[in-house]
This record gives structure tokens, C-alpha cells and sequence, in this order.
């Protein structure tokens, strides 16, 4: 019978700590540069979700350099971008650009507004923050084109909705999701208010508006309830401005309302266009392991016409998830996890867990038969070493498991909200999608100016779909890439450069093999390269 990966990850964490050695105590400030972040919102720590210095802020957490307190609910925000404050408090961003090319598939993984398809694609935001006495106002508006050159896609197969030729071939009712194989056939350019905000301080609290990425939970490639995958969601948000201390520890807390929008390829009907998106988090430090943070998150979606509705859905993140569609004329469907992140900076090491269901298990007995019927879960660890001459050492490992059983519905999608749990066509939770499976390591060398690192990742798609859709369920018929990279950061005077290299094989793409074509085009299996390059600000 099989654990819960959350208890195997803690017991690991505390073997470790009594095996590794403790290395050498980081001071604030020492070679790894980590950021501090900045007073408008502690729990938004200041900077871009997954940039360099979001790496460099985890790293000297893990030696100890740098506190904990609210990492776990990261909002996006503009410090690696920012310049000197000018006269009456106003701060002007330079300007980001990202470039994107993939040589003869897709491959975006949490790019947020940017779909890295096949081609170039870039991303550039820019913008300025303006402070009036506590009131902080953000435009970072960001830009994005991708080339979106022809690729092989299967069409979707008319069912009993009309849907666009580009909407997902997996994911008709009653596995319904809005998650276009391919975004249309010409080269794209869009315009999007990015990670813009107005926050408000009251208090301990802070509230406002935004569209800036919220990412919850401890994972660094794979968040299952809110990531950086999916483009902006405009929302109302409500949080703690710092951490709320009790006589057993620290908690803190989010909530969201904000409505979701589908993608221009997914069906022809007008009136299901809008969903709203009720969703909240909240973590607890004990005072007895300040190393230790355990959290909690719910997110409810629902069809939304006319938006106007959308404050009557604040509160949906705290109702049952499934309402009588008699009485209140409406469905609810919910995502529910729970988190944990363990540190241990004596020995550079860290560890964590994030678990969600779509429905809680109704008893433990059905959690341990079935653990993975309507369920999903990411385990990772990271171990961090400093090294002589300001630098360090860092190793990284993570898995996520998305694919269900035969009998349950495939995670993000729904049989009552067309559009499954998705923003524009992407996923908002881990990036890798329904039915998919990832494992990935990762070894970095960090320097006062630079860094370099390689990574070996492997991922499984749509693996639902693949038991669901095929009969012949041969060994060598599932989708699955195998990538291996390397990546190079270098601060260049007034510039950071940012760049990945990555290369490998897509096997039996979209379950293509030597028994199993519907195509005439025979891509069985399909190499692609994929570089990428980030010119930014630097960190320090």
C-alpha cells in the first residue's frame, strides 16, 4: 500500500538533517545576492515568480542567509527591473525582453502571457511604479509575438459541442478543457496589462486589483493550484501585508477574486465566454520549527454571464463545490491542496510536498485504496552548498504526477465548466497539463556575476487520454519528451543575461508509432531544440 508522498518527503527531510553535513553559515548579503523584498506586500516578494532572483532569493534561504516568511505565496512583481526612485516616489522599470525559439515543436512552460510555439517568440514588459503616502501603483504591461510556424496537430473530432478545429482532441465533454493544440495559424502579437497592481495598505492587511502571476505553494517547476503558467488573470485580492504572529507561530494568508477568460480556439458559442475564479491560501510557521511551513488552498471555478456577476461569487472559494444547479442555477467546480516546505540552512538542504484533489476522499481508507482517483502531487528537494571564493553549489529534484486512474476524471477538467480550470488556453496550476508527468533534476554553480547549470527533465503527456482514447496500449505508445539542457546567467555591465539551451526527443508524439498513425505525415518521433534568452536588470 502505497504512503502519502507528503509523510515520505518529511522523512526524508529529517534524515537528511541528521546525515549532511552543515555547511559553513551564509551571511546576508554574501555571494548568492539575494533580494530582499520590498515593503509593499512581504508575502509579494518583489520580484518575477521563476527569475533569477526568485532562484537567488530560495538559494540563500537555503543557507540560511535569508528568512522564509511568505515564499510560499509569491505574487509577481517588478525589483529585478526597478531603477533609483525619482521625485514624488516614482520608479521607472528598464525594460525586460525574452526570445524564445523551438525548432519544430512547442515547448512553453510556465511563460505566462508569452506561448513559446514553434519558432521565435518574444516577451518584452516595461513600465513604472508610482507610491502616494502607502498607496503603491504598478504598470508593467507586457508585449509579446510568436511566429507560430506549422507544426502536425490532431483536429478535434466534432462531438456534441462546435468547437474550433485548433481546441484540444482530448478534451470534449465529459473531459471538457480549453487547451488549443495549436493558437491559431498565423503569427500572433497581443498586448496584456502583464504584472501590473494597485495595492492599498490597511493595517497588518494589504487589498487592491492586479493581474500580476500568483504562484502558491513550493514548487519550482510545477504548482498544482495557482502557477505562472497561464496568462493574467485580473483579480481582487485581500492578504496579509506581513506575517500575523501567535503564540504558535506565524500565519499568513490570500484571497482572489478574479473572472477567467477563454481562448479564441476553443468553441463558437458567445455565452460561456467568462468564468469567475474564487480562490484563497494561507500558511502556518510553527514558532517551535520556523524552518517548517505548512499550507492550505482551495480554488472555485464557475460559468460567469454576465461578469457583472462576478461579486457574487467572492465567497465561492468557502462554499461546497458543487451546488444544486436547480436552486442556484449554476455549477462549481474546486481544486483543493494542501503544501509543505521543510529548510534545514545548518545542512543547505530543503524539501517539500504539494498534494490536491478535486474532491476531498471521503474516508482514509479510500485515500490509501486509490490515491490517485481525481488527485495530483508534486514532491521535490533541493541541497545547496557554499563554496569558497563567493559562490555556491546547488542540486535540485523534482516529480509530478498529474494521470488518473481508469475510472476518474483527468485533473483541470470538468463535465459542468466547459473550459476546464484554464486561463486563455493554458493550465493555471502546473504547467505540464492534464493526464502529464514530469521528472526533473537540476545541478547549478552560482557566482557573484554569473551562474551556469545543466538539467535533465522527462515528461509524459496527456497519458489519460492516451488509456482513454486507444485500445492498443502497447509499451512504446505513450507521448513522452526527453530533454536535456544547459543554462548560463552572466551580469554584463548594465545588463543581466539570462540563457537555456535545451535539446531532446518527443517519442510517439500525440501516441504515433509504428501501429498507430492517424496522419499522413509520420512524425513518430521528433526531435526539438529550444533555446531561450532573458536581457533584464541586474540582481544585484
Amino acid at each position: 500500500m502505497r504512503r502519502s508522498a507528503a509523510l515520505r518527503t518529511l522523512a526524508l527531510a529529517g534524515a537528511a538533517r541528521l546525515l549532511l553535513p552543515a555547511p559553513a553559515a551564509a551571511q546576508a548579503g554574501d555571494s548568492v545576492r539575494a533580494p530582499t523584498p520590498s515593503d509593499t506586500s512581504r508575502n509579494a516578494a518583489g520580484f518575477a515568480v521563476g527569475g533569477e532572483r526568485d532562484e537567488r532569493a530560495r538559494l540563500a534561504q537555503v543557507l540560511g542567509s535569508q528568512g522564509t516568511a511568505g515564499y510560499l505565496l509569491r505574487s509577481a512583481g517588478p525589483g529585478v527591473q526597478s531603477g533609483p526612485a525619482g521625485p514624488g516616489g516614482l520608479t521607472v522599470f528598464a525594460p525586460e525582453a525574452r526570445v524564445v525559439f523551438n525548432s519544430d515543436l512547442p515547448f512553453s512552460l510556465n511563460e505566462g502571457s508569452l506561448w513559446a510555439g514553434r519558432g521565435v517568440s518574444t516577451r518584452v514588459r516595461w513600465g513604472a511604479q508610482a507610491r502616494l503616502g502607502g498607496v503603491l501603483l504598478t504598470l508593467l504591461p507586457e508585449a509579446t509575438y510568436s511566429r507560430n510556424r506549422r507544426y502536425q496537430v490532431r483536429p478535434y473530432i466534432s462531438g456534441t459541442d462546435v468547437r474550433n478545429a485548433y481546441a484540444s482532441p482530448f478534451h470534449g465533454f465529459p473531459q471538457s478543457a480549453d487547451l488549443p493544440s495549436r493558437f491559431g495559424a498565423d503569427a500572433a502579437v497581443r498586448l496584456s496589462p502583464g504584472q501590473s497592481s494597485l495595492v492599498i495598505p490597511a493595517g497588518a492587511f494589504r487589498f487592491g486589483a492586479a493581474t500580476a502571476a500568483q504562484w502558491w505553494g513550493p514548487g519550482v517547476r510545477n504548482a498544482l493550484v495557482m502557477s505562472g503558467n497561464a496568462p493574467s488573470i485580473p483579480h481582487a485580492f485581500f492578504r496579509t501585508g506581513r506575517p500575523l504572529r501567535t503564540g504558535i507561530g506565524e500565519v499568513e494568508g490570500v484571497w482572489m477574486l478574479g473572472w477567467l477568460t477563454e481562448s479564441s480556439y476553443f468553441d463558437f458559442r458567445g455565452s460561456n465566454k467568462y468564468r469567475s475564479l474564487s480562490a484563497f491560501a494561507a500558511t502556518f510557521r510553527p514558532a517551535a520549527e520556523p524552518g517548517l511551513t505548512l499550507g492550505v488552498t482551495r480554488a472555485v471555478y464557475s460559468p460567469l454571464a454576465p461578469v457583472r456577476f462576478l461579486p457574487s461569487r467572492a465567497l465561492d472559494a468557502f462554499l461546497p463545490a458543487h451546488a444544486d444547479t436547480a436552486s442556484s442555477g449554476r455549477d462549481r467546480e474546486q481544486i483543493l491542496g494542501v503544501f509543505g516546505r521543510w529548510v534545514f540552512p545548518e545542512s543547505g538542504l530543503e524539501t517539500y510536498f504539494e498534494w490536491a484533489t478535486r474532491q476531498p476522499p471521503g474516508s482514509l481508507r479510500e485515500l490509501l485504496a486509490t490515491p490517485q482517483r481525481g488527485r495530483a502531487y508534486t514532491v521535490g528537494l533541493q541541497w545547496a552548498h557554499p563554496l569558497e571564493g563567493d559562490g555556491a553549489f546547488r542540486v535540485q529534484a523534482e516529480a509530478t504526477n498529474l494521470q488518473q486512474d481508469s475510472l476518474a476524471q483527468s485533473f483541470y477538467t470538468s463535465s459542468v465548466v466547459a473550459q476546464g480550470y484554464t486561463q486563455r488556453g493554458r493550465t493555471i496550476g502546473a504547467a505540464i497539463g492534464p493526464g502529464a508527468s514530469s521528472q526533473w533534476v537540476a545541478a547549478d554553480l552560482f557566482r557573484p556575476a554569473w551562474r551556469m547549470g545543466v538539467s535533465l527533465g522527462r515528461y509524459r503527456w496527456e497519458d489519460d487520454a492516451f488509456y482513454q482514447f486507444y485500445t492498443l496500449h502497447t509499451p512504446v505508445g505513450h507521448d513522452v519528451s526527453l530533454l536535456g539542457g544547459v543554462h548560463l546567467g552572466r551580469d554584463l555591465g548594465p545588463f543581466a543575461l539570462d540563457g537555456e539551451v535545451l535539446s531532446g526527443t518527443r517519442y510517439n508524439y500525440l501516441f504515433q508509432n509504428s501501429s498507430n498513425s492517424f496522419s499522413d505525415i509520420r512524425a513518430v518521433d521528433v526531435r526539438n531544440f529550444t533555446a531561450s534568452l532573458t536581457v533584464s536588470r541586474p540582481v544585484h
